[in-house]
């Protein structure tokens, strides 16, 4: 292997932004970093559902249905 070509290599802490585990990697980045999901959170892992996604598509779901609701009564203001 070449000499001072190739990135430094180090380990980091990644931290789960869902569940908060933390674990220690090898990459080539300089810092610490988190990630959405790990393997102890993970449907594919855990098998259930993440419950913060249920809720992210009802809130979805509503802002939607407000929205909706407010270009509706728009068009009604403009017609009477």
């Amino acid at each position: 292997m070449r000499k001072d070509i190739h990135p430094k290599y180090q380990y980091v802490i990644v931290t789960c932004a869902n569940c908060g585990a933390k674990f220690k990697i090898g990459t080539t980045l300089a810092s610490d970093f988190q990630t959405p999901v790990c393997s102890k959170c993970h449907p594919a892992y855990t098998g259930k559902e993440l419950e913060l996604r249920k809720v992210d598509r009802v809130a979805k779901f509503m802002a939607k249905l407000e929205k909706a609701k407010q270009l509706k009564a728009g068009q009604k203001n403009k017609k009477g």
